[in-house]
């Protein structure tokens, strides 16, 4: 065996690790994942069973939506689950499904939050980032009706791409606005 060769074979060896000395080393945060995924499946198991269809929050986001266009100047109106709101190319209705709620990244964001190591205190300031994913919920479902109710050619490209990687580059940000304002101000 050449020279070169025990050398590469040498630093293999030195550089693998038995895995349970990795999995040691990362305990932390394997832990705080593993926390993480176990809430995201038990905050969408209990909505699922305390929502059923969904149809309350779905109406009630339906209206809400129609409230805001209307408070903006708009002549929008909620019907159940659809909102209708009149435009340039005639009336544009938008159907509130479930998904639309915001329900999904609200679960994110709050499991997320319970899941990060920090006191209780911090965790229930970082709850009330909720109201504001809810809020920008609002805006998105706003805006995406106007765009079907004015520009209804651009509607597929604001709803199913513009507004969803904003939304999840919205609950990034709370969540790091959350962690460096409030747990790493208290570290300090």
């Amino acid at each position: 065996m050449t020279k070169a060769k025990r050398r590469g074979e040498a630093g293999r060896k030195a550089k693998t690790r038995p895995t349970r000395e990795v999995l040691e080393e990362h305990k932390e945060v394997l832990k705080t994942v593993a926390l993480f995924l176990a809430l995201c499946f038990a905050l969408n198991f209990a909505y699922f069973k305390i929502a059923g269809d969904q149809r309350v929050p779905r109406e009630v986001t339906a209206f809400l939506v129609a409230l805001l266009l209307n408070i903006i100047g708009l002549n929008a109106a909620a019907n159940g689950s659809f909102v209708t709101v009149g435009g340039r190319v005639g009336d544009a209705t938008v159907n509130i499904i479930g998904e639309c709620t915001g329900i999904f990244s609200i679960i994110v964001y709050c499991s997320v939050v319970l899941a990060y190591p920090t006191g209780l205190k911090q965790k229930a300031v970082g709850l009330l980032g909720v109201p504001v994913l809810y809020g920008i919920t609002l805006v998105r479902l706003s805006s995406t009706a106007l765009v079907g109710a004015f520009v209804p050619s651009l509607l597929d490209l604001f709803h199913t791409y513009l507004w969803q990687v904003f939304l999840i580059f919205f609950v990034v940000l709370l969540f790091l606005i959350w962690r460096d304002k409030v747990v790493e101000k208290n570290e300090k």
